[in-house]
């Protein structure tokens, strides 16, 4: 019985009183959380011969808001302009030994994008020049063993600040 294992890739946003991200892996049922750390992060394919595909899904980091108040007393206002969601992706490949496939034993390195950094600014008059940063992009790439070559399978682009 031939098994197809799907890794789950997912850049989640939770908005509370701040904003975090994180992702999962699942491989066979087992869950790996993959969080977001500024650096990639790195797992093996496993030499498992029943093990047939992949299927990866990326979710590129959130941009960052813009929120302006003025302070001066009758004319106070907030304004607030939200960052773009980050692109999602999801792709599947077939692992084996055959041409496009991805090979057993092969490295897989993610890497997470974060959220963009938001700004905030009071002001008492004029204008203002805050603004938010854009989130970051989230990529899959596999290097196959013996190789030193890192191939790009995937990538979601971060949301606009």
């Amino acid at each position: 019985m031939k098994i197809f294992t799907k890794f789950l890739f997912v850049l989640i946003m939770f908005f509370a009183f701040t904003q975090r991200s994180y992702s999962q892996l699942i491989i066979d049922g087992s869950i790996n959380n993959v969080s977001y750390t500024g650096a990639a992060q790195d797992f093996t394919v496993p030499m498992d011969l029943n093990l047939v595909g992949l299927t990866f899904e990326l979710e590129g980091g959130d941009g960052g808001f813009a929120r302006i108040r003025n302070t001066v007393p009758l004319f106070e206002k907030t304004c607030k302009s939200n960052g773009g969601e980050g692109a999602t992706t999801e792709i599947t490949f077939d692992v084996g030994s055959g041409a496009g496939m991805i090979p057993h034993g092969s490295m897989l390195r993610f890497v997470v994008g974060g959220q963009g950094v938001s700004g905030n600014e009071n002001i008492v008059t004029g204008t203002s020049f805050q603004y938010g940063g854009g989130g970051g992009g989230s990529a899959v790439l596999y290097k196959a063993p013996s190789s030193s070559t890192w191939n790009l399978l995937a990538v979601a682009g971060g949301g606009g600040g």
